[in-house]
């Protein structure tokens, strides 16, 4: 019983590492898109990667949302 409580905890932690990785994804493409000047000596659009960045993020967190709770791992059962 002892061991399932730890798998528990471990799969709590992915699920929350998961959501807060796509958040700081979001974070970084708002800063990217609205936050840092257009122009560039390189010919990259920064504005068009942090879009790109912001979808990356939303997509995830989607992901997380949808096929999280499907996840046989991240369900808690007790066995008391």
């Amino acid at each position: 019983m002892k061991g399932q409580a730890g798998a528990v905890r471990a799969a709590t932690g992915r699920r929350m590492t998961g959501t807060g990785l796509c958040i700081a994804l979001i974070a970084a493409g708002v800063i990217l898109r609205f936050a840092v000047g257009a122009g560039s000596r390189h010919g990259l659009d920064v504005h068009a990667v942090g879009v790109i960045v912001i979808g990356a993020g939303e997509l995830g967190l989607l992901s997380l949302l949808i096929w999280g709770p499907l996840n046989p791992a991240w369900r808690h059962h007790d066995s008391t």
